[in-house]
């Protein structure tokens, strides 16, 4: 095990961790392979995109992807290096998939969201439904310079670990995530995670491309 495997720290996060997690929300999105699926959607600059998800995190609704204080990092000598996003789906009495639209279309304006209804239409046909009361895990995110470390796989099961006692009711972990980003879905499965559900985009691969990172959305899970 290297110094920084056997010497990091996990947890939870701060406000001081807004950049952090910003950075880690992007980066997660893009998969790998961009586009930003929230860009493409309603023809936003990623600086207009990172304003708009600073005001969400603002809000600190919880029950959804995009909330400080659902966030753990990893830091190593004081510096921010993993992080990823976990809470119980439904827990706040509504789908994780409904509040983040909500706090989207509450800071997009009327315009692009009327520009971007054809486009969501085609975004539905690979949308995966999260298991209720299942441990989701989201936003998983290495900084580059540390890569190769198996930071994130450390860091997943951690965090599965400090739920359990709290939450012994939640029998099952999901990571949804795109079908292109092979490295991460292997990295998981050595860990425990199995594939579920797939969907894949029924569309030209131009469209694709102009929308999504990869032609499919998986969801692996693991029952803990």
């Amino acid at each position: 095990m290297s110094e920084i495997l056997s010497s990091y720290i996990i947890r939870k996060a701060q406000d001081t961790d807004r950049q952090f997690i910003l950075e880690a929300i992007i980066a997660a999105e893009a998969g790998g392979k961009g586009p930003l699926p929230w860009c493409a959607l309603f023809d936003l600059s990623e600086a207009e995109y990172q304003i708009i998800l600073g005001d969400i995190l603002d809000e600190e609704i919880e029950g959804q992807e995009w909330c400080v204080s659902q966030f753990y990092i990893a830091t190593y000598n004081g510096k921010s290096i993993a992080a990823l996003s976990a809470w119980e789906e439904g827990r706040a009495g509504q789908q994780s998939s409904m509040l983040m639209s909500t706090l989207v279309y509450h800071f997009i304006t009327n315009e692009k969201r009327i520009a971007a209804q054809e486009k969501m239409k085609v975004y539905s046909e690979i949308r995966i439904d999260r298991t209720p009361h299942a441990l989701q895990l989201e936003s998983i995110y290495t900084h580059p310079e540390f890569r190769g470390k198996s930071l994130a796989s450390h860091l997943i099961q951690e965090v599965i670990q400090r739920f359990q006692p709290e939450f012994p009711e939640i029998k099952k972990a999901e990571i949804i995530l795109s079908g292109s980003n092979v490295s991460a879905r292997r990295a998981y499965e050595k860990i425990g995670f199995s594939l579920e559900e797939e969907r894949r985009f029924p569309g030209s691969t131009e469209e694709i491309q102009q929308l999504f990172p990869g032609n499919s959305r998986i969801k692996l899970t693991k029952n803990i």
